[in-house]
């Protein structure tokens, strides 16, 4: 664990073009940097010291050894293709590293879970590494706000080089606790956090992420026990009219610092995610700069509609010129998979998703502990949040695996140790912690001593 806890704070504050990009080891074709590395070790743990001792289970779930088998034909499928279709070693190395980077972490995830203390030691984990990154998100906003007053220029303060979804998680994961007292914090300490959190996440003002936000949280609303929904409604009404007030706060805020208008952004922003009538031929739609991209990776497809093209096979037609690069290649998950290794490999990355909304539902509901419920209720809002992301962002990359694999995999271990924990705890609730105790002689049994 020690290992997963020193990489995931690296993960949640390294810049990707500052930081990541530069720790490398020089290796020609394949430059090793601290992900790489640390996910070597991270394997080579997994498979030496973890496992499912002490609490045992009859086998690793089925829907996790089918996706496991899945991706790992898909990625061979592509390999080969890269290979028949001559795409250079560098770009096939570094997107066998993004994508082959998920079975991984689902692995590690799995094995590095033996007891409910590791769970509730990775959910504080998630919390530190949320607040990191929503600091250094802040910060980045802050440094650049004074460009958006010399210019209007809003992407000034845009970045992708953080993996905002520690952020993200971290305040779905506090706000959850908030609207059903199973609790990690002080509310004190928790409400405010969470506030924190999400305004980090949302500061790049990425309108995925937004949509990602706001799907969570109804999922959130839809794991609330029937018997509690009335006493949880009403504090998650507290919750949410406290986040849409630490919102709005940060718009003013920003509108202030910047002497824009923000307000106004961010409703144009929401604005062109909807499916509405354009009122002017200058107004964009969310979708307007990723459609080229998804026509040319739809082409492709076909063109080997049951084995794909190869890992990478869109940067190198965009490198060698025979496709134009609109810019936005990756950004819909579903199709650059198709396109790279074909319905194999798809069918295993959507299980990842799939595997997660259902296993992490389901434990939300059995898990026995508190810390495998909240790691069940991780793994549900990394399927909704990932799913906006494989739809208009790009999901498929390592540094988002070292988060979203690994609690999948987690909760794929928890929900199948689930009835040897509940066993334990009928037991030692079952027995007097008294009768563990030494009998005392009897009176009338003289005592050697």
């Amino acid at each position: 664990m020690l290992i997963l806890i020193l990489l995931s704070l690296f993960n949640a504050v390294a810049h990707q073009l500052q930081v990541v990009n530069v720790l490398r080891l020089p290796i020609p074709g394949f430059p090793m940097g601290v992900p790489e590395i640390g996910a070597v070790l991270l394997l080579i743990h997994a498979l030496v010291f973890g496992g499912t001792t002490p609490y045992p289970s009859k086998r690793m779930h089925p829907a996790l050894v089918t996706t496991l088998v899945l991706l790992g034909i898909g990625l061979a499928i592509g390999s080969a293709e890269s290979f028949l279709q001559q795409i250079s070693l560098e770009t096939f190395f570094r997107w066998m590293r993004e994508l082959g980077a998920w079975p991984l972490y689902l692995f590690v995830g799995y094995r590095l879970i033996k007891t409910p203390r590791s769970a509730t030691t990775f959910l504080y984990l998630l919390i530190i590494c949320g607040f990191l990154t929503a600091t250094v998100l802040l910060a980045n906003w802050s440094s650049n706000a004074e460009k958006i007053e010399l210019s209007e220029t809003y992407n000034a303060v845009r970045t992708v080089w953080y993996v905002d979804n520690y952020a993200g998680l971290a305040s779905m994961l506090l706000a959850y606790t908030l609207v059903t007292d199973q609790r990690l914090l002080p509310k004190i300490v928790a409400l405010p956090l969470a506030c924190y959190c999400l305004a980090g996440q949302c500061s790049p003002l990425h309108r995925v992420e937004w949509l990602g936000m706001t799907l969570c949280a109804v999922g959130l609303m839809t794991l609330i026990p029937p018997n509690r929904r009335v006493v949880s409604a009403v504090k998650g009404l507290v919750v949410v009219v406290v986040l849409g007030g630490a919102m709005f706060g940060a718009l003013w805020i920003a509108s202030n610092v910047t002497h824009r208008d923000f307000f106004k952004y961010a409703s144009d922003r929401i604005v062109s995610m909807l499916p509405t009538a354009r009122e002017t031929s200058k107004e964009g739609k969310a979708w307007d700069t990723r459609l080229d991209s998804l026509t040319e990776e739809t082409k492709i497809w076909l063109s080997s509609p049951v084995f794909g093209k190869g890992l990478g096979i869109q940067d190198e037609l965009a490198f060698t010129g025979k496709i134009v690069n609109y810019g936005a290649f990756h950004h819909n998950g579903w199709m650059a998979i198709l396109a790279q290794m074909g319905p194999i490999g798809l069918a295993g990355y959507m299980m990842i998703i799939g595997g997660g909304f259902v296993i992490g539902r389901r434990l939300v509901r059995e898990g026995p502990t508190k810390s495998m419920r909240l790691i069940g209720f991780l793994a549900f809002m990394v399927s909704i949040y990932g799913f906006t992301e494989v739809l208009g962002a790009g999901e498929w990359a390592q540094r988002i695996a070292i988060l979203h694999g690994v609690i999948v995999g987690m909760a794929y271990r928890c929900y199948d140790m689930r009835e040897a924990v509940a066993i334990d705890q009928e037991l030692t609730q079952a027995v007097p912690a008294e009768e563990y105790a030494e009998e005392p002689l009897p009176e009338h049994v003289p005592s050697v001593f």
